[in-house]
Formats: structure tokens, sequence, C-alpha cells
């Protein structure tokens, strides 16, 4: 008898979970993004443009930082959590800064296990699959690394709004909209997500899908403008040739989503490397066609929504100073966030497939590929800690210098650094 309560309030919590069941998946959420990167916690420092730009043009040019573009477009979030850090003290920035990270990724967690998105995936249980998934990915460690890249991360929270079902909440309507404008004022996303906002409103026709398609597509247009009168972006030679294009695809999509960077790492120079290239190539494009032709709405949006972003990476990307881009995309680690978008619509064509696809073989090689994918994450669990760059002592020295002091204070990547200059 208590065996069978217990199987029935089992099944009651995964079938029908209430909001219990979304503390504890969202506490479980920051758990494994604290466990996967400890020291962003523990010993938070500046990443990059987190520092070099978004928190020195902040202090150094006040609230005008707001409304400076970066690299031809305008960095909305990143602009606002460096703004709000001038509140505090410099030495709980960097804390601030991967907290504000967290957070949208939990909310990203929220919303997919949310009755919401129960529209594109009916099942709880493959909903918090998901959500384990999206914060375990390997070969996506740059992608997490701050606020610099959190623009991709945001460009996925604003495809689950557009898609998921609308809710009559006055606050869910606030919040999806402030997300839109957020994320379409956060990098050059708006751009590529207004064509499926069109077509997702083109296809339910409500006033929903149509409020949200008129604000991505303002949020485009704006950064349109902003990129077309900026010279800010370099232009760099791409060295662009048929093979690398299929190898980058294959390499850093569908391998690096099931075996990470240090799988990558382990097989990239072996004979074995030029085998799962091609084998992957394959399977991996018949995977995404089979799901284009046969999938949900969602999905099928989703993954030319992932396509729109590698072929936007491939055409623009700054991976190195000098010479061509594309040849350095081959390496495991590099350009890591171009990859995020094109490898969650892969891992979501895994999981249609393992459930949803009538094909026997395709089940089988979903099913397969998805217990690779569990030996990839053991393997890439631990994202990279940044250097320990002794941030606290410099602070502390930046804070005993006179005004008018210019401070230059060293950050990760090791070679990078911001300079402040000491308010008066």
């Amino acid at each position: 008898m208590k065996t069978d309560k217990r199987a029935d309030l089992a099944e009651r919590v995964v079938l029908n979970p209430d909001w219990r069941l979304y503390i504890v998946a969202v506490a479980v959420a920051f758990l494994v993004i604290v466990l996967r990167r400890p020291d962003a916690i523990l010993n938070p420092q500046f990443f990059a443009e987190d520092g070099k730009m978004f928190y020195a043009d902040a202090y150094n040019k006040g609230i005008t930082a707001l409304f400076l573009p970066w690299c031809g477009y305008l960095d909305g979030f990143g602009r606002i959590i460096a703004t709000f850090s001038q509140l505090f003290p410099l030495h709980w920035a960097p804390l601030l800064f991967n907290l504000s990270v967290a957070l949208i990724r939990l909310l990203t967690v929220g919303l997919i296990i949310s009755p919401r998105f129960s529209a594109s995936v009916s099942d709880i249980r493959v909903r918090l699959l998901l959500s384990f998934l999206f914060l375990a990915l390997p070969n996506s460690w740059e992608a997490n690394a701050g606020l610099a890249t959190i623009k991709f991360h945001l460009a996925f929270l604003a495809f689950i709004v557009i898609t998921v079902k609308g809710n009559d909440k006055p606050w869910h309507r606030i919040l999806d909209g402030g997300i839109i404008l957020m994320s379409g004022l956060t990098g050059p996303c708006s751009i590529l997500l207004t064509p499926l906002a069109a077509l997702v409103w083109f296809i339910r026709r409500n006033k929903r899908s149509l409020i949200l398609f008129v604000l991505i597509g303002v949020c485009a247009i704006i950064q349109g403008m902003i990129f077309i009168m900026s010279s800010a972006r370099p232009q760099r030679i791409l060295g662009a040739t048929p093979e690398l294009f299929v190898k980058i695809l294959s390499t850093q999509i569908f391998l690096g989503a099931l075996i990470g960077q240090k799988g990558l790492a382990l097989i990239y120079n072996t004979g074995l490397y030029d085998l799962l290239v091609i084998i992957f190539a394959i399977s991996g494009s018949a995977a995404f066609i089979n799901a284009l032709l046969k999938a949900p709405m969602e999905l099928r949006l989703f993954i030319l929504y992932g396509m729109f972003n590698f072929c936007a990476a491939m055409f623009s990307p700054l991976v190195n100073s000098i010479g061509p881009q594309w040849p350095p995309l081959l390496i495991p680690g590099v350009g890591g966030r171009y990859w995020f978008m094109p490898i969650l619509a892969f891992v979501g064509v895994l999981v249609w497939s393992l459930r949803g696809s009538a094909s026997r073989v395709s089940r089988t090689c979903a099913a397969s590929a998805l217990i690779i994918m569990m030996a990839g994450i053991i393997l890439n669990w631990r994202e990279p800690a940044f250097k320990d760059l002794n941030f606290v002592e410099y602070v502390r020295g930046f804070e005993s210098s006179p005004p008018g002091s210019r401070i230059v204070i060293p950050i990760n990547p090791p070679g990078w650094s911001m300079v402040l200059t000491k308010h008066l």
C-alpha cells in the first residue's frame, strides 16, 4: 500500500508539477552552475570586455556608457549591469556580473520547465532533461564566461518567449516584453530573430505574436542602423573553403556537442579525427534535415535559428587579430560562443529524434549520441577556471590611490586589462 502511495505521489509530481518542483529545479540549476565553475562565485574576476569595456566605461564615462555601441551594436544588458554595479564597491562588481549571468540562465530553465513550454514539449520529464542539457552543455564554456557573451543566452531566451504559449497574466506579458527588448538591444540576435518572429505571427495570427514581432523588429532596425553607421567592427580575412566549412560544422557542432572541448582535444591530432568528421558531417546533417521535415513547428524554427546563427558567425567571426579567421575555428575551444545556439539546436534534434521520430534507425542513433553526450558532460563538467590575477590586491591599490590617478588592473584572459581613472 505504501509503495502504491509513493508511486502515485511520484506520478503527480512528475506529470502534474506545482510550484515546489520549480523551486527545487531552479535551486538545483544554480547548484549545477556553481559546481561547473566554482571560481565564478568563490573568486570572481572580470573577463575580457566585462572589465575592459563595460565596467571601465561605466566608471570612467558615467551614464552615457549605456548608449555606447560595441563592435557595431548595442550591448544593453552588459551596460545596464555595469552601470548598476557602480552603486557598490569595485571588489563586488565581478560577483554581480557573474550572478547576473546566472540569473539569465536560471530564468531560461524556469521558462523551459514551466507549463508555458508544454506546447513544445508536453512531458515535464523531457523538459527537465532539456534544462539539464542546457546547463551542462559541452563545448559551451565561452558562452558562459561573462556578460560579454550573455547575449547568446538572451537570444535563446528571446526565441523561447516568441514560440511558447501566451499567458493572460499581466506580469507574464510584462516579463515577455522585457525579455524581448533586453535581448533585442543586446547584440545582433534581433536581426536574425525578426524573420522567425514574423513567421510565428503569420502562423498563429494572434495579438501576442504580433506585439512580440513588432518589438523584436524595432530592436532589429535599431541594431541594424547602428551597425551600418558604425565602423567599429574590424574586417578580417576569412580564409573560407568548403572543406573548412564542413570540418568546422562537424567538429564544433556535432562532435563538440557530444564530447566537448576536452574530447575534441583528445582526438584532434589522431587518425580517428578525419573519419569521425566525415561520419558526423553526414549523420548530423541527416538528423537536421529529418527534423526540418518532420519535427513540430517550434523545433523547425529553432533549427533555422541555429542555422542562421552558425552562418552569421561564419560570415563575420572575430577569433584572430591577424590572419585568416576560419582555420583557427577548427581548434577545440576556439570561438565557443558562436557554437552555443547551433549546438542547442542539435541537442533539441537528438531529444526529438529519440522520442518523436518514426524511424527506428533515427531513434537508435539519437540514443547512442545522447549516451556519448553524457560521457562528454562528465569529461567536460568542470569549466576552465580563470587565472587568479590577484584582483582584490589591485582593488586595494586602486582605492588607496589619489584622485585622478590612472590605474591599470589586469583581467582575464591574461594579457587583457582595464584602465580606471580614479574619481575626484
